[in-house]
């Protein structure tokens, strides 16, 4: 691997980040996991966190006038860093590289989420595949349309099939209701995919309308937190 020369200006940037992510340790369940057979793949991994890590530090300082230096004391940082190092050597993904690294640029802003709303947003990352970050992307991106849904299939036409998401129905079935028990949407009385609808007729209030499918503000926070 050829690393390109480090522009002085961002060479402390740099250092602190290679620093910072030297104090996680690497060792119990995630050594046992990866076995000594892929230490290198490992070494890769962490060598571009380190710089994800790097490009991170250097928004912070740009957007939020923090010094590389002061985030080694910064409790909340470290904190978003240390599990976000863990998740980060665990997967491949950029797309998850990527949320993460948005992750701890959110953690430096003591006003935009309290320590416990980032630690929860951080065990979705890890426990949520990139196809739910895409169909909660495209949830975003139709929500005015997302009232007039009546049902999976009408919902599964226009988030899959029109945005191209590479998603058989019944896992699209199941991602959504992964992504309604997180509140990150609420799915409403929508109505079945005909394949497994139930032969049970319940009795229903007449007079009641029934409750939309909506993209909801802890969608938004989530969505804000790993993009932005």
């Amino acid at each position: 691997m050829i690393i390109p020369p480090i522009d002085p200006k961002t060479e402390g940037i740099v250092a602190t980040a290679k620093a910072l992510v030297s104090y996680v340790p690497i060792f119990g369940p995630l050594l046992s996991e990866v076995g000594n057979l892929y230490l290198n793949p490992l070494d890769r991994r962490k060598q571009q966190w380190m710089e994800d890590v790097s490009n991170a530090i250097n928004t912070i300082t740009v957007q939020h006038l923090i010094e590389p230096k002061d985030l080694e004391h910064n409790e909340r940082f470290i904190s978003t860093l240390y599990r976000a190092t863990t998740c980060a050597l665990m997967t491949h993904q950029r797309e998850k590289h990527e949320a993460l690294k948005h992750a701890l640029i959110a953690s430096v802003d003591g006003k935009r989420l309290p320590q416990d709303t980032i630690n929860q947003f951080l065990r979705y990352i890890d426990e949520l595949t990139v196809t739910h970050f895409a169909l909660l992307s495209a949830l975003a991106a139709n929500h005015a349309k997302l009232s007039e849904v009546k049902s999976l299939k009408q919902l599964y036409e226009l988030l899959v099939t029109s945005d191209g998401i590479p998603l058989e129905r019944l896992m699209f079935r199941q991602f959504m209701r992964d992504l309604d028990s997180r509140s990150l949407i609420k799915l409403g009385d929508i109505e079945e995919f005909p394949e497994y609808k139930s032969t049970v007729n319940l009795l229903s209030d007449t007079a009641s309308r029934p409750a939309p499918t909506e993209f909801t503000s802890v969608g938004h926070a989530f969505l804000n937190f790993v993009s932005a």
